[in-house]
């Protein structure tokens, strides 16, 4: 259950039942209100004040100057559907199908949006008799078994990460978000198509409105803001799990205590306030088992991306290819935990 804040200054008594929320959700207002919430976890809240997102420019009557590289990356999404289409070709089960079918549905969607005019500003494209047509497949030759078909879709897919994350990282704002996403969505494909059972799989996503910027500062302290929260849930989340097989775990608290660390040393740089933990979160049963701590993490880790992307936009140089680098890896832990893959992974909603 999201519970967006009803406007940037909570009153006393509601930021006191706050804390007794779990982390899980995401509402990024017009007016500014930046949270990320859900039933039965602490629900730190941004107010941002004068560095509040602010509304899309009105649509100029001048056409926008083509999206950069957009070229090389429609290349890259039809290869991945030539390839999604061979393996779906090959003798799979049931649930593999199912997998394979809303992959090559999101990876048509996103090269559809390739097309459309802008789509930096609005990764939605029409649908139905406005949709646009795509350009023909390129020719794969015909796998040899399943297993290597399965293998020229992972190459595929993999190819496409890192061509959308270079680009990702050479440009700025909604342009730099929008490969980001691409790469993200790429990378939790990878994850969806080696899964032999089925994974959770989302149900039809709302458009998405045009981009609202945040400033570096106001998206940095979004997202210190949710890092502090996941770092207390990783270390509840391990509590049930055994040592052996909790490493990757706690390979990835350590990697959100830098993420944390470094967002909050920039915030020092730039004079601006540096978001505190709460003194504690609710986490629900996450304590009691490994399948509940799975849950959560799944959770967090999605609910996150939105953030990350946000910070992606808005952030500068050496930051920029960092922050990619953790909205990819945000993005396949999250699947990988059973969070239901996005068809715009880091984009706002």
């Amino acid at each position: 259950m999201v519970v967006p804040p009803s406007s940037p200054d909570r009153p006393s008594a509601d930021r006191a039942c706050s804390r007794r929320r779990l982390l899980g959700g995401l509402a990024i207002g017009g007016a500014a209100a930046v949270s990320l919430v859900a039933c039965r976890m602490s629900e730190p809240t941004i107010t941002p004040a004068s560095t509040a997102p602010t509304r899309a420019a009105a649509p100029s009557s001048t056409a926008p100057p083509p999206l950069s590289g957009r070229d090389e990356g429609l290349a890259a999404e039809l290869a991945v559907l030539a390839r999604l289409d061979a393996l779906a070709g090959a003798d799979r089960s049931k649930a593999e199908r199912a997998n394979l079918a809303w992959c090559e549905r999101a990876h048509r969607r996103r090269s559809e949006a390739l097309l459309a005019e802008a789509p930096e500003t609005r990764p939605s494209a029409p649908t139905g008799s406005a949709a646009p047509s795509l350009p023909p497949l390129p020719t794969v030759a015909s796998p040899t078994s399943g297993a290597a078909a399965r293998k020229g879709a992972d190459r595929a897919l993999s190819r496409a990460a890192s061509g959308h994350r270079d680009r990702a990282v050479a440009l700025s704002g909604a342009e730099s978000l929008f490969w980001a996403s691409l790469a993200a969505a790429a990378t939790q494909s990878r994850v969806v198509v080696a899964a032999e059972d089925r994974v959770e799989l989302p149900g039809e996503e709302p458009e998405h409105g045009p981009y609202q910027p945040l400033t570096e500062v106001a998206a940095a302290q979004a997202l210190l803001t949710q890092v502090h929260a996941i770092v207390f849930g990783y270390q509840v989340a391990l509590a049930p799990v055994p040592a052996q097989d909790g490493q990757s775990w706690v390979a990835r608290l350590e990697q959100h205590r830098v993420v944390r660390d470094q967002v909050a040393e920039l915030l020092r740089d730039r004079g601006a306030s540096v978001p505190a933990a709460e003194p504690e979160y609710e986490t629900g049963d996450a304590a009691d088992s490994v399948g509940a701590a799975r849950d959560l993490v799944a959770r967090m880790e999605s609910a996150l991306l939105p953030f990350t992307g946000a910070w992606v936009a808005a952030c500068r140089g050496a930051d920029r290819r960092r922050a990619v680098g953790w909205l990819l890896t945000g993005a396949r832990i999250a699947v990988s935990s059973g969070a239901a893959p996005r068809l715009w992974p880091g984009w706002p909603d």
